[in-house]
């Protein structure tokens, strides 16, 4: 019985990415498909008062043995697997540096994503960008998609646009263009906000040169939202221009106060002088 246990206590299981395989979202509406992607600041949906059963016992069980690699991996998945990112980017950075010594390159990779993610969840995006320079890639083909999503993401959020989209082609190079669609959807958004999704765009209908009404959905979504931000920024700077016109007046005033006030001395000066 001993033995049993020991062994179970032994066991490694793979943190889940957060998309699977491109082709198994072949039968999805593109809508659902860009909900999937991942976003900044994500909030579990339910908020729990305290600490869940999982999440206790793994954290007993880590605060038992401190520096057991396999205990950190699990204490950071059952966060994230809550929605607890702070708390699961805290925790599995602390086995971040150690992740060689998890033998096993599936656990490993997926560990790393999982931080990945959780990093670039709680913006921290420059964290996000360590821990993915710091993976070999997908050791299966299955986890491939999940790693060129996310890897096009970080990028697009650190700013290196240019990586965003040679790894976006490298992605859908030799792929069907359901797929290609389907990866372009997931990062939509991200590459909206680096300003770099029309040259991808460009790259996924170069596939199917024929009208598409899902990648129809996904550029409305792109010009929609580009066009919300713009007048957002117009509506900013009218508000902003009353209070900025009437702060330069006030200065004025101000100064040509002090000014005159000066005359005036010096008016009262001279003719003290002379009454003198």
């Amino acid at each position: 019985m001993a033995e049993a246990t020991e062994i179970v206590e032994e066991t490694w299981e793979p943190c889940p990415l957060f998309i699977g395989p491109l082709s198994a979202y072949r039968g999805e509406h593109v809508i659902d498909i860009m909900k999937c992607g991942v976003r900044q600041g994500t909030k579990p949906a339910i908020e729990r008062p305290g600490r869940s059963r999982k999440v206790m016992e793994a954290s007993n069980r880590l605060a038992a043995d401190p520096y057991n690699l396999r205990l950190i991996h699990d204490l950071g998945a059952a966060y994230a697997s809550e929605g607890q990112w702070e708390k699961a980017a805290n925790v599995m950075l602390r086995g971040w540096k150690r992740a060689d010594e998890m033998t096993d390159d599936k656990i490993r990779f997926r560990f790393l994503m999982k931080l990945c993610e959780a990093s670039f969840r709680i913006s921290k995006p420059r964290q996000a960008f360590a821990v993915l320079n710091s993976m070999s890639g997908a050791p299966d083909n299955s986890d491939i998609a999940a790693l060129h999503a996310m890897s096009v993401q970080v990028y697009c959020a650190v700013g290196d646009v240019q990586k965003a989209l040679s790894t976006f082609k490298k992605a859908i190079s030799g792929q069907e263009y359901q797929d290609a669609l389907t990866l372009l959807a997931l990062v939509a958004e991200d590459l909206r906000a680096a300003k770099a999704f029309h040259p991808v765009r460009d790259a996924v209908k170069a596939l199917k040169p024929k009208q598409d009404m899902q990648l129809g959905i996904i550029e409305h979504y792109v010009e929609a939202k580009d066009k919300q931000e713009q007048e957002e920024k117009t509506l900013a700077y009218k508000l902003a221009s009353p209070k900025l016109f009437i702060g330069v007046v006030a200065t004025v005033m101000f100064l040509l106060s002090l000014y005159l006030m000066f005359l005036l001395e010096q008016w009262s000066l001279k003719k003290w002088s002379i009454q003198k």
